[in-house]
């Protein structure tokens, strides 16, 4: 997949109105390289029912969690999308995880947060 331009970037944002969307940032992930390779990532923040759905799936079998992660990223994954999405994720397993994790803490989800007493 080919790396967005701004302008490019610019008009999914205008194409999704009211959504916030975020580019995963897959240079600091995986390295030049095979950020190249993948191009631009854009995903929305996850909403409460694929949200749930998502934690329901971590919470059964392994194999099933595996699969509720490729659904949670294929649900909020804005860019590509639709067809694109299978051929990126075929040619790169893990992005599913690496995209996971960013759409969790897109989430809200801050694993390992401190609460202090006041």
């Amino acid at each position: 997949m080919p790396r967005l331009s701004p302008e490019e970037i610019a008009n999914v944002k205008k194409s999704n109105p009211g959504v916030r969307i975020h580019e995963t940032d897959v240079v600091k992930d995986l390295g030049e390289e095979q950020a190249a390779e993948i191009g631009t990532v854009l995903v929305r923040p996850p909403k409460l029912h694929e949200y749930k759905a998502f934690q329901i799936s971590q919470a059964m079998d392994p194999a099933v969690a595996v699969d509720g992660s490729e659904v949670l990223v294929r649900a909020c994954m804005v860019y590509p999308s639709g067809d694109s999405i299978r051929p990126l994720l075929e040619a790169f397993p893990g992005l599913r995880d690496t995209c996971g994790m960013r759409l969790i803490k897109l989430a809200g989800n801050a694993k390992g947060a401190q609460a202090k007493k006041l």
